[in-house]
């Protein structure tokens, strides 16, 4: 944790001390992802989505890109208390760090804080369903890793696919191991 602190803070020192040579760009993005559970949790892929905000400051050949999303996930499980249709929405912020071996074409990593913003349960026996929240048993803070690629379009616009592996299992008490993974496909446009 210190780790990546200290990381990212010299990465936006470097990258502010070039200021001469670097670009800003701020813009919109948004696409599909597929979510899945993992470990305990296990289940199968769920089609949802995101969408938000971002900035890139970019200085030669490195850019460092913090966002701002929406995005749903969860799936379909079998597991404890957890058994039934669990949809997980977050407040995600990525910090994504952005290689470019050519200037069009990024490759992309980085960590990604998400805040829990609803958590929900649907069961269905009998053929009757039944919705409850279930926020009390979900780390309300998770942490994941990503990594991507980014290809810049004409017009400002961004094509981008990105895989985020949990890192942060999602049970609070620990009995059941799970974590949330997303691959994602983003369409965004810069504004300057």
């Amino acid at each position: 944790m210190k780790t990546q602190s200290v990381t990212l803070l010299l990465i936006c020192f470097c990258l502010l001390s070039s200021t001469a040579f670097a670009q800003f760009e701020f813009g919109i993005k948004g696409g599909g992802n597929f979510s899945k559970l993992t470990q305990d949790l296990d289940s199968d892929y769920r089609t949802g989505f995101h969408l938000g905000i971002f900035g890139e400051l970019k200085a030669k050949a490195i850019g460092i890109q913090p966002e701002l999303m929406f995005m749903t996930g969860g799936g379909e499980t079998q597991q404890g208390i957890f058994n039934g249709d669990l949809r997980l929405d977050y407040l995600a912020v990525p910090v994504m760090v952005n290689f470019y071996p050519v200037s069009f074409l990024a490759l992309q990593f980085g960590p990604q804080f998400m805040f829990n913003t609803l958590a929900e349960l649907t069961s269905t026996v009998g053929g009757v369903s039944t919705s409850v929240l279930v926020e009390e048993h979900i780390n309300q803070m998770q942490w994941a890793a990503s990594v991507g690629i980014m290809a810049k379009l004409p017009l400002g616009f961004r094509l981008s696919g990105r895989y985020v592996a949990g890192y942060t299992n999602l049970h609070i008490d620990g009995q059941v191991e799970g974590k949330n993974d997303f691959i994602m496909i983003s369409l965004g446009k810069s504004f300057f």
